[in-house]
């Protein structure tokens, strides 16, 4: 749970807690975890990581700058400190293991999947650029025309980015409409996105949520009635969604 100076997790049916490490007195603004390790975000400046015993520094910054941080389930972390990217294939237990990218422009979000990472910046037209990360390489980056980004995520099939009305299908160049039952479709405001082998979750501001399975079909519906807040993947067929002091 992000936003405390403690977070519990669960591993193997045994439930625990990790706390902030002594002389860090912000909280986790934001957590990201694969096979093995967690890897969390205090306040804006400190990156940790918990192999399952108490969190160890990564990184530690002297200004307030780090805002997003992922992890793939193939080992990569990344995570950004201004316009630089922060990115490590493997073993990332200090920050002499990440190499520094520079961006263009200002990073609006990192995508995390099974199949890796990408990171998604501003552009010069008002759209989105999209830099993917495959075994360790980042390619160049791809100007996308979307008119509302707001969160991304990294699935077998591609990358896909949440914005009003829908999900942006980056392979396709395509909006894909995704309609609660009973509202305006094209008024719907998808924020939080994530996924697992084929499926992407998305969720809304409005309480919707959305799974989109292998062949491209989505299923939506109305879990909630205010903003969901937070969005976890457990499985391809199994998602958390957290929305005021509920799950």
């Amino acid at each position: 749970v992000p936003g405390r100076t403690h977070i519990r997790g669960e591993r193997d049916g045994v439930w625990s807690e990790l706390s902030v490490p002594m002389g860090l007195p912000a909280t986790f603004t934001s957590l990201a975890a694969q096979p093995g390790a967690v890897f969390a975000l205090v306040g804006e400046d400190t990156v940790l990581r918990s192999g399952g015993g108490q969190f160890e520094l990564v990184s530690a910054s002297d200004s307030p700058v780090v805002l997003y941080l992922a992890a793939a389930q193939s080992g990569a972390v990344a995570f950004t400190s201004f316009q630089t990217l922060f990115v490590c294939p493997g073993n990332c237990t200090s920050v002499d293991a990440f190499d520094q990218l520079s961006l263009p422009r200002t990073p609006i979000g990192l995508c995390s999947g099974a199949e890796g990472l990408a990171a998604m910046t501003t552009a010069a037209d008002a759209g989105a650029a999209l830099f993917v990360e495959d075994a360790g390489s980042w390619s160049t980056g791809r100007l996308l025309s979307v008119t509302s980004p707001r969160n991304c995520a990294r699935a077998r099939q591609g990358v896909f980015i949440t914005e009003q009305g829908g999900v942006f299908n980056v392979e396709t160049g395509a909006l894909e409409r995704v309609d609660v039952p009973g509202r305006d479709g094209a008024l719907e405001p998808w924020r939080l996105a994530a996924s697992v082998g084929d499926a992407v979750f998305i969720a809304s501001d409005l309480g919707g949520a959305a799974v989109r399975d292998g062949s491209g079909i989505w299923r939506a519906s109305s879990v909630a009635t205010s903003d969901v807040t937070a969005l976890a993947v457990e499985a391809d067929d199994s998602a958390w969604l957290a929305s005021g002091t509920g799950l």
